[in-house]
């Protein structure tokens, strides 16, 4: 399921598109990066999961880093993701991808 592209949400919508095991306690930074935060570091699943930074795709018409949807991320994409300030609007679109990368 990707994150919509109106009405995001960090649990509902960020988190359940990354499979994030934690329901309360959720950084938007770990979700973001992979990394601790605070404190916080966040788990995933084990398939098809991971942080933002590890989709395999996005963009919307609301993403600033890519309006396409369904585009693979670049590594310049990555790295926007992964460094502060942290964005929810570049996770819109997001998901992993069955076929494979970083997520996987």
């Amino acid at each position: 399921m990707a994150v919509s592209n109106t009405n995001v949400s960090l649990k509902n919508e960020i988190g359940n598109a990354c499979r994030l095991s934690q329901n309360t306690n959720i950084s938007l930074s770990s979700l973001m990066s992979g990394l601790e935060f605070n404190g916080i570091q966040h788990t995933y699943a084990a398939q098809l999961s991971g942080p933002v930074k590890d989709f395999e795709k996005f963009g919307g018409s609301n993403n600033p880093l890519q309006s396409t949807p369904n585009t693979a991320l670049t590594a310049t994409n990555r790295a926007d993701i992964a460094n502060i300030p942290h964005n929810m609007s570049h996770a819109i679109g997001g998901f992993h991808d069955v076929g494979g990368g970083p997520g996987q």
